[in-house]
């Protein structure tokens, strides 16, 4: 399934998108099960994820290709994103 996004929903989609996947990770990490545990997590990844208190898109943007700079010949839309990552607390990483 294809979705249309303008410009001006791309901030709000990729905040939504964000939130949604910071969700999933705190879920995954509230309830530690052998069986569906992802590889790719560890603990440290959710003791780090306690202390972030929110993730905020400042500004987000599809790449153009530029000529002679920058060639984007990929079939998928090239997004570079800002945030702003608010920690509730400072850690030692």
């Amino acid at each position: 399934m294809k979705y249309l996004i303008t410009e001006t929903q791309l901030d709000s989609v990729t905040q939504k998108l964000i939130n949604d996947t910071l969700n999933e990770f705190r879920n995954v990490c509230e309830v530690p099960d052998a069986d569906t545990w992802p590889g790719w997590l560890n603990f440290d990844d959710c003791d780090t994820l306690e202390s972030i208190e929110k993730i905020q898109v400042v500004n987000s943007e599809q790449l153009k290709s530029v000529p002679g700079l920058i060639k984007i010949t990929s079939k998928y839309p090239i997004i570079n994103v800002d945030v702003d990552i608010y920690f509730s607390s400072v850690f030692a990483s």
